[in-house]
């Protein structure tokens, strides 16, 4: 290939990459005043729910800038956080109270950690069905990567208060 044509090919690379910046940077200034609407419209419980998850993102950032995190994790982090945002305010809306759901938001290959059956125990279900005694499932989030929203009812032992 020519000088002229790697120059071009550059450049039109570096434009394309400007050009892809410049529309997340768009995006995240859109999402924003969102994510203050979703607070003022929350209780107390809900928003200071969402104050610990923007902090879990900003460590987890952090994480990556300084190099402990490698770029696949944190992404995958990044948007477990963010399909745990979602699906709690999804959640809370539709119950219409203030309570922070008990959610495991997990991909497929971890759903064995809760599910003895995994993948297959929610095959067929749909949103609000519930799995087994102890789960109900809330659906599907895709980003990065396909998370399955589950959340634990109320079927669990508490520890006695002292």
């Amino acid at each position: 290939m020519s000088r002229t044509g790697q120059l071009l090919t550059r450049t039109v690379i570096l434009g394309l990459a400007l050009a892809c910046q410049v529309s997340v940077t768009d995006a995240q200034r859109r999402a924003q005043p969102e994510i203050e609407s979703d607070r003022e419209a929350l209780g107390p419980e809900m928003s200071e729910f969402m104050t610990f998850l923007d902090a879990e993102v900003a460590e987890l950032t952090h994480l990556f800038e300084v190099g402990e995190v490698p770029p696949a994790d944190f992404r995958r982090s990044r948007d477990r956080l963010a399909a745990t945002r979602e699906a709690a305010i999804r959640i809370a809306r539709s119950r219409d109270d203030d309570r922070v759901p008990d959610l495991y938001v997990l991909m497929d290959v971890e759903l064995t950690q809760i599910l003895p059956t995994g993948t297959a125990a929610i095959r067929g279900k749909k949103a609000g069905d519930r799995v087994g005694d102890d789960f109900i499932f809330h659906g599907r989030i895709r980003r990065s990567s396909t998370f399955n929203v589950l959340e634990r009812t109320g079927n669990i032992r508490r520890a006695t208060p002292y």
